[in-house]
């Protein structure tokens, strides 16, 4: 699902969006009759909280998580690992990164350039 910090964080708050979103559609859709407004106005409300606790959220539950620090061989960005991963996609290049020996977050892999 998610190996790193940035990448639980980005999905917290595509979830949240999403949620967000149906909250007001459903006001939008709600406030086109005059006997469901009271109802349209709390939809509405109600998604624009949803927005914003999603983004403290997201803010908030990666800092909660355990992870460590590991750099990526091939452009040297830090990326925060999920501590069980033997493998992860780096955020910054895209590149799949094998974790077989690394010491205090630091990779002592051999890389082998194409």
């Amino acid at each position: 699902m998610f190996s790193t910090r940035r990448q639980l964080q980005e999905r917290l708050e595509e979830w949240f969006v999403w949620l967000a979103g149906a909250g007001i559609a459903a006001a939008v859709a709600a406030s086109l009759t005059v006997t469901l407004l009271p109802l349209a106005m709390l939809l509405l409300t109600g998604g624009a909280i949803v927005m914003l606790v999603g983004w403290g959220a997201s803010r908030l539950i990666p800092r909660l998580w355990r992870f460590r620090r590991i750099t990526c061989p091939y452009c040297r960005s830090l990326n925060e690992v999920r501590p069980h991963l033997r493998s992860f996609t780096c955020d910054t290049c895209g590149r799949a990164v094998n974790l077989r020996g690394h010491h205090r977050g630091v990779l002592l892999t051999l890389v082998k350039c194409r």
